[in-house]
C-alpha cells in the first residue's frame, strides 16, 4: 500500500509547485486513482530561513513546527520539505514529530552514491544561509566526502539571483553561468549540486560546460517517490 506523503512547502511556492509536478511525473499514472496519495501545505509565511541564519531575524521554527505538527496530525506517513535551508531547523523540527521527516541533504548524498557521483569533485549553490549552516557539509563530512562552496564574489552572484527568483525580478542568466562556470574551473569540479529549490526552476537557462548537475528539488521528488510506493523503506 502507498504512503501517504506530507509536503511542508511555501519556501517559496513555485519551489513547492515545481517539486510537485516533479513527484506526480515519477508515477507515472495512468489513471487518476493510481497517483499518490499526497498533502501539500503551502505555508507561504513562514519567516525567511537565510535572514534568520545570516542575521537572526524573525525565527521561521514555529512555524515550521507548526506545519509539519499539521501534517502529521492530518495523517500522513512522512514529511519531506522542499527548501534546503529549513533544514537547518531539521533536528527541531524532528524532535517534535512521531512520524519520519526526510532529509534532503542525506537524499542528495545517497543518490550521488548511488549514480558513483562521489567519485568526482563535488561542488554545491546553493543560498547563503545554507552555505553558511554548512547543511550539506554534515551529511557529506559523515561519508568522507570534502565539498567546495564558492568564493564570497561568487556567491554573491548565486544568491542575488535565487532571491530574484523568489521576487520575480529580471535574472541575468549569463552572469549566473559565469560565476558558476569560475567556480567549477578553480575546483576543478564535474558535480555540481543544486542546493537551492529555487534553481531547479532555471537549470535549463544555465549554461554550464562538462559539468554533471545534481537537483536537489527533482532527487527530493524522485527519492519522494521511492519512498511512497515502498521501493526504498521509510525510517524515522
Amino acid at each position: 500500500m502507498d504512503k501517504f506523503v506530507g509536503i511542508l512547502g511555501g519556501m517559496g511556492t513555485e519551489a513547492t509547485s515545481y517539486f510537485y509536478a516533479q513527484l506526480m511525473s515519477f508515477v507515472n499514472a495512468t489513471s487518476d486513482q493510481e497517483h499518490l496519495k499526497v498533502l501539500l501545505y503551502n505555508n507561504s509565511k513562514i519567516p525567511d530561513r537565510t535572514n534568520y541564519i545570516l542575521n537572526h531575524t524573525n525565527s521561521p521554527l514555529g512555524e515550521l513546527i507548526t506545519s509539519a505538527k499539521i501534517l502529521e496530525h492530518a495523517g500522513v506517513d512522512f514529511i519531506v520539505i522542499p527548501c534546503n535551508a529549513a533544514h537547518h531547523f531539521y533536528d527541531e523540527i524532528k524532535k517534535n514529530l512521531s512520524i519520519p521527516l526526510i532529509d534532503i541533504t542525506r537524499e542528495v548524498l545517497a543518490e550521488i552514491q548511488i549514480n558513483k557521483q562521489s567519485k568526482t569533485t563535488i561542488g554545491l549553490c546553493a543560498t547563503t544561509g545554507t552555505i553558511k549552516a554548512a547543511l550539506y557539509e554534515k551529511s557529506f563530512e559523515a561519508e568522507g566526502l570534502k565539498l567546495y562552496t564558492p568564493n564570497e564574489l561568487e556567491q554573491n552572484v548565486i544568491n542575488e539571483v535565487i532571491y530574484n527568483i523568489k521576487n520575480k525580478k529580471h535574472i541575468d542568466y549569463n552572469r549566473l553561468s559565469s560565476a558558476i562556470n569560475n567556480f567549477c574551473l578553480c575546483h576543478q569540479i564535474n558535480t555540481l549540486i543544486l542546493g537551492c529549490t529555487e534553481l531547479s526552476l532555471i537549470k535549463n537557462k544555465l549554461k554550464l560546460s562538462g559539468i554533471v548537475v545534481m537537483d536537489s528539488n527533482t532527487i527530493l521528488a524522485y527519492r519522494t517517490y521511492q519512498y511512497a510506493k515502498n521501493i526504498i523503506e521509510v525510517t524515522k
